[in-house]
């Protein structure tokens, strides 16, 4: 699904289409830009659909939609209702080309202990930085014989800030944490204001496909630093457990 409530709309197209099933559109119809990285990256436009199809579920067949984008660009993103965006080249500081080759391609070698990417932004440092400990679940801390999960915490820092993007697991839920290198989609300057924005994947599954986008101009002092919108997918032909 994508989230919205900024007017700012995120998604990811790919070879097929992504299958979803019930009543609901998983998202909203219409023109997008697809960010298309080769020699450099560019915005490209696409125009999204949703076609009403009978899906394969793990309960068998059932109503639902195919998203897809025409035409078909291999793309980062799509995004959309961000002011200002046309078709041509966009700013980039950093564009992950196995992910825009393959982005549902199994994870590399899970994060251990610490992993930081430092990514130059016209000579001032950029910093994105995994961390995974080990704690005790919460949710039965008190009976005093848990077992420990891992917790991993992403963090950003620029121009002398630190923010925290995501904090995931703790709980069963968290599979083996993706690395660095996939965690990272893309950084550039999508909104023109010359400072870097961001696309990654704050994910708890290697499976399926989360994404999520932080503008660097919804960063505001002493508060977090919020999505200005994400995309979600999960196959309806796996089991979410």
């Amino acid at each position: 699904m994508t989230r919205a409530a900024t007017g700012i709309e995120l998604a990811h197209a790919r070879t097929g289409g992504y299958p979803y099933y019930g009543h609901e559109a998983p998202v909203r119809p219409g023109d997008y830009f697809a960010l298309h990285c080769a020699r450099a990256c560019v915005l490209k436009k696409t125009r999204v659909s949703l076609q009403a199809a009978t899906i394969e579920t793990t309960e068998g067949p059932s109503r639902g939609f195919v998203m897809r984008s025409h035409p078909f660009i291999s793309s980062m993103f799509l995004v959309r209702g961000l002011t200002g965006l046309r078709e041509g080249p966009v700013e980039t500081w950093y564009a992950n080309a196995r992910f825009q080759r393959s982005p549902g391609a199994a994870p590399g070698d899970p994060l251990k202990g610490s992993q930081r990417r430092t990514i130059d932004i016209g000579g001032a440092p950029l910093h994105v930085e995994g961390r995974v400990e080990q704690i005790v679940d919460q949710a039965c801390a008190e009976h005093g014989q848990c077992e420990r999960y891992p917790r991993i915490t992403w963090t950003v820092r620029f121009d002398g800030t630190r923010r925290t993007l995501a904090v995931l697991g703790g709980n069963s839920n968290l599979e083996s944490p993706i690395p660095i290198e996939d965690f990272l989609v893309w950084v550039g300057d999508l909104d023109g204001d010359g400072k870097p924005d961001m696309v990654v994947r704050p994910q708890e599954l290697n499976r399926g496909l989360e994404m999520a986008l932080y503008l660097s101009r919804d960063l505001a002092p002493g508060k977090p630093w919020k999505p200005a919108a994400a995309f979600h997918f999960w196959d309806p032909r796996e089991y979410v457990c």
